[in-house]
């Protein structure tokens, strides 16, 4: 069922998360756990009904939504709220692999797909403009 509604749950996911990160600026600790909580439960929602059909997609936004989820995380050891500790500069290294090592990945798996994309391209222009 929830297969179905996927796109539009995702919609109202990000409708959501721009409405927080916009009306909680100011609660800096409350907009951090909250975008958490909405990780967190987005992830329990896409492993428990897989309403990605293709495998290598669903394990990329089982990968991503993990990724966001660790990210929050961090970014939570990186402020007050937390505390005074001596492990901010090292929290914040963690940061800067998470968000490069995301971004490798992701690039990579657009990287890998380029070919089969510009062969589909290639003949949906040659059978649309080459009749």
């Amino acid at each position: 069922m929830v297969g179905l509604y996927w796109k539009p749950i995702v919609a109202v996911r990000w409708t959501l998360t721009l409405t927080i990160l916009v009306f909680a600026r100011d609660h800096y600790e409350l907009q951090i756990m909250i975008l958490l909580a909405f990780s967190v439960t987005f992830q329990a929602l896409l492993i428990g009904t897989k309403p990605i059909k293709n495998p290598g997609d669903f394990g990329m936004s089982v990968f991503n939504e993990v990724a966001i989820s660790l990210y929050l995380y961090i970014v939570m050891l990186l402020t007050e709220f937390m505390g005074e500790t001596g492990l901010r500069d090292k929290f914040g290294w963690a940061l800067l692999v998470l968000v490069a090592g995301v971004v490798g990945i992701n690039m990579f798996r657009v990287l890998s797909n380029l070919p089969s994309v510009l062969k589909n391209m290639y003949s949906y222009i040659k059978k649309k403009f080459c009749k």
